[in-house]
């Protein structure tokens, strides 16, 4: 008896092993292999170091794993030409592609400074995109690109009261980039130290240690915080750190 529970056990567990490997193997096959995929692997001309025809084509597809792939070399790279920029905004420009993917189009517009009229517009509507990413991307390549603080300060300081606190905790700092441009909202950073989120408060040490003496006339008001009983010791935390680097500059 015990003999013919020991056969069917490992029967079964034959069974077992063999359809795994079954199953594992039928899942492969849907899986594209690389050696299949040579225009996205390889995105830029060895000689060149320009983006392929191919890529572009892909791109222009509507493929977003080409445009990925092209997104994430233009990371490590050169600044890029007119053509690549253009491709970037109309990745970034095209409603139908995954907001995580627009994000990491404007991230990388940001990061190389590019400032294209389109790009700037796309970067002022998706502040109010419903995706966080979106939203939080843009407020960094704002920031990157520093300009028209009269037209991006005001919605920037919208995004202090953002639901997510990525992006406020962007917005912040994009807006200490423009430095003593945005002077006139040291008070309204200052407040956002009471924010719940440690990565918010920490953004406005960041943004204010920007501003330079400007940020001195935040002084009176962060000692008036460290006194209200009102904040926890976290908040008091990042206030204290706040002060010492105003005080550095």
């Amino acid at each position: 008896m015990n003999e013919k529970l020991i056969i069917i056990g490992i029967i079964i567990l034959i069974n077992i092993v063999v359809g795994y490997f079954y199953l594992r193997e039928r899942h492969r096959q849907k899986l594209p292999e690389k050696s299949q995929r040579p225009d996205v692997m390889k995105p830029f001309d060895e000689e060149t170091s320009r983006i392929t025809g191919q890529l572009k084509s892909a791109i222009q597809g509507d493929d977003p794993y080409a445009a990925s792939k092209f997104i994430e070399s233009l990371h490590s790279m050169k600044e890029p030409n007119e053509e690549e920029t253009k491709e970037l905004i109309k990745i970034l420009e095209n409603e139908n592609n995954d907001p995580r993917l627009r994000a990491d189009a404007a991230t990388t517009l940001g990061a190389h400074d590019v400032s294209e009229k389109t790009a700037f517009q796309l970067h002022l509507k998706n502040l109010d995109h419903s995706a966080w990413e979106l939203r939080a991307a843009s407020a960094y390549a704002l920031g990157e690109l520093h300009e028209n603080v009269e037209i991006v300060l005001p919605k920037l300081l919208e995004k202090l009261k953002d639901s997510d606190f990525h992006v406020r905790s962007e917005a912040i700092e994009a807006i200490g980039k423009y430095e003593g441009q945005a002077k006139q909202a040291i008070a309204l950073l200052v407040f956002s130290l009471k924010d719940d989120e440690e990565i918010v408060r920490n953004s406005v040490g960041e943004a204010l240690s920007h501003m330079g003496e400007d940020a001195k006339t935040a002084i009176p008001y962060l000692e008036a915080l460290l006194l209200d009983s009102q904040n926890n010791e976290k908040v008091k935390q990042s206030i204290l750190r706040t002060l010492e680097r105003i005080r550095k500059e």
